[in-house]
């Protein structure tokens, strides 16, 4: 231990020891020695207001996020986040002060509180401050909450640049358990903005996203199916293992739209599969074509050296036999 800390802890024996002797350690000592002098005393008497837990605590901790002395701030934000559910409210509030040190240390004590502030910050998604908003918006995702999912997806439709971008950072920080309601936000096909959104947060979920998709590949309603298969190919090269898989689906039209994606990923892996899908003449009754049809598009897309040469034989056969 340094000798620094060795005398920081020596201090705060003697400051609890005097305060024992005078019979002063509760609530109102603890307030007034927040306000004393002394920094180390105030980074004390943050700690000791945390421990004790009461509300009454609450506003004087939230001003001392004002404090200049980084330890009385940090200490008051561990001291509101023990107190827990009556500093919610204060703590929102907070997020409207104009200096960036308060809002923000306001923000990182709100996600520490975690789920308990989440209906309070739902609401506040409404809020006619844009800036509250946003950061509401931000610590939902960062917090990870279900219940959120549902009001930060309705908060990508808004015409509001800003608060579109934070929903989508928040529901890109949610993660999997995002991937199945953005699908079906992806359901209106004449909201192309809503599509473009919705595709850019799973591509930013990534790898963490596709057993989801890949779920609602093979699981899901024709619609899911679609969109499953389109975010994956979309993917690229992350997408391909669980397309090829797709490809083996008992189901032809799981094994359809599997062919479609693989085009789209435009990967040199998805030749080898498409090839042997060349031979799968099970057909779509959506769209008419057979597996193999499209497989045949999708080498086509594609456009290597062996996809072509494969295509040509392909082609070669269905001729003769045709």
């Amino acid at each position: 231990m340094r000798k620094s800390q060795r005398l920081t802890m020596m201090f705060m024996s003697v400051v609890e020891t005097i305060m024992d002797e005078q019979n002063d350690s509760g609530l109102d000592s603890y307030l007034n020695a927040l306000q004393a002098e002394s920094k180390l005393i105030q980074r004390h008497a943050a700690g000791m207001l945390g421990r004790l837990g009461e509300a009454d605590a609450v506003e004087p901790l939230v001003a001392a996020l004002r404090s200049p002395t980084p330890a009385v701030r940090m200490q008051s934000v561990r001291a509101l986040v023990k107190i827990g559910k009556p500093a919610i409210y204060p703590l929102m509030a907070a997020l409207r002060d104009e200096d960036p040190q308060v809002w923000q240390l306001a923000a990182a004590a709100l996600v520490k509180i975690g789920e308990p502030a989440v209906p309070v910050l739902l609401r506040a998604l409404d809020d006619k401050e844009e800036s509250v908003r946003m950061v509401s918006a931000e610590i939902l995702g960062q917090i990870g909450s279900l219940d959120a999912i549902p009001a930060l997806i309705t908060a990508l439709r808004t015409e509001n640049t800003n608060i579109r971008a934070a929903a989508a950072v928040a529901l890109a920080r949610t993660g999997t358990s995002a991937v199945r309601p953005l699908l079906d936000s992806m359901l209106d096909l004449q909201d192309s903005r809503m599509r473009r959104y919705s595709l850019e947060i799973l591509k930013q979920i990534g790898p963490d996203a596709i057993p989801a998709l890949s779920e609602a590949l093979t699981d899901g309603r024709e619609l899911d199916r679609k969109q499953a298969a389109w975010v994956l190919g979309e993917m690229g090269e992350a997408g391909v293992p669980a397309l090829v898989r797709a490809l083996e689906h008992g189901n032809e039209y799981v094994r359809y739209a599997a062919a479609q994606a693989l085009g789209a990923t435009g990967s040199a892996a998805a030749v080898k599969p498409l090839v042997q899908a060349l031979n799968d003449t099970a057909r779509s009754m959506y769209s008419g074509l057979r597996v193999c049809d499209m497989a045949a598009k999708a080498l086509e897309r594609i456009g290597s050296i062996e996809a072509k040469m494969a295509l040509d034989r392909w082609r070669r056969k269905q001729q003769k036999s045709g």
